[in-house]
């Protein structure tokens, strides 16, 4: 039976324009849940997520007023987007300066204590690593839009990337890659500077061994210290590498990998890890999606035929991770 030309055509424009829908939908991401934060004391901080209300703590002290000096990397940031997502604090870039958001009796190197919000969330917990982190590129919209907010909104997009892991393999020259789901490999980059030490990094001492403590425009962190110990080891581009209080630390000390990839750009530095480590998540209703949002930190050392938990390094021993080979992050996966 012969299709009338009309139906055919008519049957064609339809799927093309299902088509054209699909890939919209696909290119603005569809929001997996949104971060409310009122900006006053006694303010809420909760999440929307499937039409449901999840409370996560109030405002203590209200951000008031902006950050006029950023931490440097923060110019690789883009305007009315997450800059920096960590387990000690979640940065928002606005033209008129940063604004963080904090959690409970912690210290951030990035924030300032007139442009905080300061709240009674613990780290560890909703959306300071448990679970409900940010991306860095996290859309940020402003009630109002301009001047101090009195509300922050922080659209956070089901995963729409591939990647499953990213591996470095720890020497001069040494390629970065990207895994796909779909078992492809693709070179992103590669290290110009290897790491070998472990260094006091502050926030470290509230992620735990091989978890992702921040990751922003200029730095991907890892803890190598157990709760309540500091220590850890950082990956950072080169651009960052020569910025004045950079230059003599990542290049004079062992504690820092430099890789030949751009500040703030993907997947390394924009939209694919969290800082999320939450040991008490299986105890949460929500486990299984909260324990496929954690980024875990495996590594190789000389001798290591398969990947391997890092081993706990506190305190600054230049020496910890002689030997290491590769390092594999297991990113998260947020539905």
């Amino acid at each position: 039976m012969r299709m009338d030309k009309g139906l055919y055509f008519s049957g064609l424009a339809v799927a093309l324009i299902a088509f054209l829908v699909f890939m919209q939908g696909y290119a603005l991401g569809v929001v997996s849940f949104v971060i409310y934060v009122e900006n006053r004391n006694g303010g809420e901080v909760k999440l929307l997520e499937a039409g449901e209300w999840i409370r996560c703590g109030s405002v203590v002290a209200p951000a008031v007023e902006f950050n006029k000096s950023p931490f440097t990397a923060s110019q690789w940031g883009r305007v009315n987007e997450v800059v920096a997502s960590a387990v000690n604090a979640i940065h928002i870039l606005k033209e008129e300066g940063l604004l963080s958001i904090l959690p409970k009796g912690v210290v951030s190197s990035g924030a300032s204590p007139g442009s905080s919000i300061l709240t009674d969330i613990r780290t560890q917990e909703s959306i300071f690593g448990g679970g409900y982190s940010p991306f860095v590129g996290s859309e940020v919209s402003c009630e109002p839009s301009k001047g101090i907010p009195r509300e922050l909104k922080i659209k956070v997009l089901k995963d729409r990337c591939d990647v499953e892991e990213l591996i470095f393999e720890n020497k001069v020259g040494g390629k970065i890659i990207a895994v796909h789901l779909s078992g492809v490999e693709r070179v992103v980059g590669k290290v110009i500077k290897p790491v070998e030490g472990v260094g006091r990094f502050l926030g470290s001492e509230y992620t735990g061994v091989g978890r992702v403590r921040a990751n922003h425009p200029g730095v991907i962190c890892v803890s190598t210290s157990p709760l309540g110990e500091m220590g850890g080891f950082q990956i950072i581009p080169y651009r960052h590498s020569l910025s004045p209080e950079m230059i003599k630390l990542a290049w004079g000390l062992t504690q820092w990998m430099i890789v030949d990839a751009e500040p703030g750009s993907y997947p390394l530095f924009y939209e694919t890890i969290l800082p999320n480590w939450n040991p008490v998540a299986i105890r949460a209703k929500e486990w299984q999606k909260l324990l496929l949002r954690r980024s875990l930190v495996m590594v190789k050392f000389d001798g290591d035929s398969e990947w391997r938990f890092l081993p706990a390094f506190s305190g600054r021993d230049d020496h910890a991770l002689k030997g290491l080979r590769y390092i594999k992050i297991i990113l998260p996966l947020v539905i």
